[in-house]
């Protein structure tokens, strides 16, 4: 009967709690390894008894390689040899033979061999190329399947030919786009273009069009031709803006005294961050006034348009009620400065209400006694064409004309079927009606009413 020895499985050696006895045999069934108590540590922490040392694998693995059939491989195992003492067999390759990695020190020759994947070469690389070179973030720097060179942002230094005189860069019918220098000049031939600041220095000398720019030998020699570019000032400041097609300057004279926008609006100023436009007129003479010249057909003539919106002049906004639409305001020199002394104001009537189509307007005519604004007084036509004179400007009145204070009329007044004339005598009126049966006048004085019988006199 055979002797047999405590047993189980790796999985019931690694849960064992309790240290194996000293001296005591364990077998493992699954993986056939013999482990030997020591009566203090647990048995998955014991090293199974082998026998079998890494000298005996690497003597067994030798003698198998290089006794064995291979293709395009060699190896070399000498046991007790040098290769023996440091545990290292060697192996020759052959022609058509993959590896997946590949280490190689010393002086390695690969013929023929096509790698996939990188190649790291520590030390000096002597071999024909043919493929795609990156960089070390992936960048390509030769192209190989395009059969192209990427400079885009790689050149580290300067690009210099290395013969003078020879070499274009593009060509009439490959053009490079823009080119964008940071230095000071560029040399054309024999002629140096420089730059100060944003302005381009030309050489003495240089033409447009076979015209000379400026004759060194008489400077007032003035260019005659067409022109196409910016125009800048000594100051660098861009006069003439070619990109926009626009004027930019602080002062501008106008020689023939004409400015003419035959097929376009003339703008004098749509950027709102400037609080005013000013127009200058220098009138020397007394009666010198502006002049506006223009054709009627009968329905309409010239005139002047103002268009007031809220918002902004992309997005206009709805107006409100006692917003200013266009006011016409008179100065006039007091000995110190400019003084207010009369006004045509337009607004949104205060009174009425604004609708699609409909917004209801006041006029002011009005006077400045003492420059005051606040005491204005004047003339109102509100949104019913009815008149105040004298009266608070936000009155509202019902009346077709309202009057505050005293009125003179020298001539007749007529009111509907009533006229007055002056009479024979001083202080005396004559009151006219073709009805006068049964028709009564009313007098208020001091707040009392009168009221007088009209009837015919000598009928």
């Amino acid at each position: 009967m055979p002797l047999q020895i405590r047993r189980g499985t790796e999985a019931e050696r690694q849960s064992l709690a309790v240290p194996p006895q000293e001296g005591e045999l364990i077998y493992i069934t699954d993986s056939e390894q013999l482990y030997i108590g020591d009566g203090t540590n647990l048995l998955k922490n014991i090293t199974p008894v082998t026998g079998y040392t890494a000298e005996n694998a690497i003597d067994d693995i030798g003698a198998a390689l290089t006794s064995g059939v291979h293709q395009n491989i060699t190896f070399t195992y000498t046991e007790g040899g040098a290769q023996d003492l440091a545990n290292r067999i060697d192996a020759t390759v052959g022609p058509n033979v993959s590896f997946t990695n590949i280490t190689a020190t010393g002086n390695t020759v690969l013929a023929n061999a096509t790698i996939n994947g990188p190649l790291t070469v520590t030390g000096k690389l002597v071999a024909d190329f043919n493929g795609t070179i990156s960089g070390d973030d992936s960048t390509i720097l030769v192209d190989a399947d395009d059969k192209k060179i990427n400079l885009d942002g790689t050149v580290k230094g300067d690009i210099i030919p290395d013969v003078t005189e020879t070499y274009d860069i593009g060509s009439p019918s490959l053009k490079f786009k823009d080119l964008y220098l940071s230095g000071t000049s560029l040399w054309l031939g024999g002629a140096q273009v420089t730059a100060t600041g944003g302005v381009v220095n030309l050489p003495a000398g240089s033409t447009i069009g076979g015209n000379v720019i400026l004759d060194t030998a008489n400077e007032e020699t003035a260019y005659i031709g067409d022109i196409q570019g910016s125009v800048f000032g000594d100051d660098s400041t861009t006069i003439v803006n070619a990109i926009d097609n626009s004027v930019n300057a602080s002062s501008l004279t106008v020689s023939q005294g004409q400015i003419n926008v035959p097929t376009a609006d003339l703008v004098i100023n749509d950027n709102q961050a400037v609080t005013n436009a000013v127009i200058t007129q220098y009138a020397p003479l007394p009666g010198t006034t502006s002049r506006i010249f223009a054709l009627t057909n009968g329905d309409t003539g010239p005139g002047t348009v103002v268009n007031a919106s809220r918002g902004t002049l992309a997005s206009p906004a709805a107006s409100q009620l006692e917003d200013t639409i266009y006011a016409d305001l008179s100065f006039a020199h007091d000995g110190n400065d400019y003084t207010i002394s009369s006004s045509i104001i337009h607004t949104v009537d205060a009174s009425g209400s604004i609708s699609a189509g409909a917004i209801p307007g006041t006029i002011l005519l009005g006077t400045y006694n003492d420059g005051n604004v606040e005491n204005l007084k004047g003339i109102r036509i509100n949104r019913n064409g009815f008149v105040t004179i004298n009266k608070p400007v936000d009155y509202d009145t019902t009346s077709a004309l309202d009057v505050e204070g005293n009125v003179t009329i020298n001539g007749q007044l007529d009111l509907a079927d009533l006229t007055t004339t002056a009479g024979s005598n001083t202080g005396e009126v004559d009151i006219t009606t073709s009805t006068v049966a049964d028709s009564w006048l009313r007098i208020k004085i001091n707040g009392v009413e009168y009221g007088l019988a009209l009837y015919a006199i000598n009928p």
